[in-house]
């Protein structure tokens, strides 16, 4: 596959395009394999900042992913023996509308597109769209009511996917999760100092 442009966005915000495009070239079955070739994973928790996670070993790839941001709370849990990948990679990238102000005056999100990304206007309006109030976001409405949490979700595997092909067997749960919680898991998991 040939790739022209600065990020391959197979993972983050605009991830359903990319994988309805994978699954035609190679449909896959529903399930997540984990890799036997993941060191073994002992029980642990970290933490950074808000973000902490806490696990134990497991057969299989297990997330219970929690994401809470003012009076918004969403949870979502999957499990890879038995939940299929196409319920979580439609779930978008989210920002306040603050923040998008602050990082195109940055340079930063130049080729965002609306329909990639759910942008609301404050916490407040997220809870509305959590209450299906779909009218308070910029753009297109939720894909589903959990989707900031399966977005977390998402970034969760994609990141932890970039150790090894496959999952490690564990069972994670996760409270306000970020990439920087996901990489330092993603090295605690793989047995490499910080």
């Amino acid at each position: 596959m040939l790739c022209e442009g600065g990020e391959l966005p197979i993972l983050d915000g605009s991830g359903l395009p990319w994988w309805s495009a994978l699954q035609q070239l190679k449909p896959s079955s529903r399930a997540v394999v984990t890799d036997p070739h993941w060191p073994a994973v002992l029980g642990g928790a970290i933490s950074v900042g808000e973000a902490r996670a806490r696990w134990e070993p497991c057969e299989r790839f297990v997330a219970e992913v929690e994401w809470e941001q003012g009076a918004l709370h969403q949870r979502v849990r999957w499990d890879s023996a038995c939940d299929d990948p196409a319920q979580i990679v439609c779930a978008r990238t989210f920002i306040s509308s603050a923040e998008l102000r602050r990082a195109q005056a940055a340079g930063l999100l130049t080729q965002a597109r609306e329909g990639q990304g759910i942008v609301w206007e404050s916490v407040a309006a997220a809870v509305a769209v959590a209450d299906s109030t779909p009218s308070l976001v910029v753009g297109a409405p939720l894909r589903h009511p959990q989707e900031m949490a399966m977005h977390k979700l998402l970034d969760l595997i994609g990141d932890l996917g970039l150790g090894r092909p496959g999952l490690p067997g564990v069972h994670l749960r996760v409270r306000n999760g970020g990439h920087q919680l996901n990489h330092l898991l993603l090295r605690r998991f793989l047995n490499v100092p910080a």
